[in-house]
């Protein structure tokens, strides 16, 4: 099953389950706080080990693809070449390693488990809202666990089919957009416009003058 359908199905019944629970007794307050950061702990060390291993592979593999010019994260790791005068899709050639790749992934992965525990924080403390640490018990392991370079790297999957990278993000209701678990950020902000074929390639290398490796 898809894992956005998954997440809105899980949500919808951690909410149904909130409601039966009685936030002011302290016993179940203090017990949804350490499942709250438990998970967000577990869900950190699994990133950070996916880290740690991506860094001791050093997989310098180059990793070339075409896709909409709307990811300025790979800004410092790839080398970015206009194909045409004529191209308005803001499409440009990205070259960068199979580790520098691996490592935004997880970078952003991190990112957004930060900005999760930020947001619970204010909610929490400030608001005095308890059900969202409820509501939130699952979701980060879950996203953790179906991080496609944490199943690369972590769980030694073969990097085929929908874990090939570039990642790919499939739609809510399928399609042929790319099959994935967990999702990409790099994928989905760029719309999973994503193109690997070689003809494509040669010709934004061509037009940038065969493009730029990493070292």
């Amino acid at each position: 099953m898809n894992p956005q359908i998954t997440n809105i199905l899980i949500m919808g019944g951690m909410m149904i389950i909130s409601r039966f629970l009685d936030f002011e007794n302290k016993i179940i307050l203090n017990v949804v706080r350490i499942m709250y950061f438990s998970s967000m702990f577990i869900s950190l060390a699994i990133l950070q080990l996916t880290k740690w291993k991506i860094q001791k592979n050093n997989d310098l593999t180059v990793l070339k693809y075409v896709a909409k010019d709307s990811n300025s994260m790979f800004n410092l790791a790839a080398a970015e070449v206009d194909p045409t005068n004529e191209n308005s899709n803001g499409e440009r050639l990205h070259v960068i390693s199979i580790k520098d790749y691996d490592l935004t992934e997880i970078n952003s992965a991190l990112k957004s488990l930060s900005n999760n525990l930020v947001v619970m924080l204010f909610m929490h403390l400030y608001l005095k809202y308890s059900n969202p640490l409820f509501m939130q018990c699952i979701s980060p392991i879950k996203s953790t666990l179906e991080n496609k370079v944490v199943q690369i790297i972590l769980f030694n999957k073969k990097d085929s089919g929908y874990l090939k990278r570039p990642f790919k993000t499939e739609p809510m209701f399928g399609g042929d957009n790319g099959k994935t678990s967990g999702g990409s950020m790099m994928s989905m902000m760029t719309g999973g416009d994503i193109k690997t074929d070689k003809k494509t390639i040669e010709t934004y290398e061509k037009a940038g003058n065969g493009g730029v490796k990493l070292d």
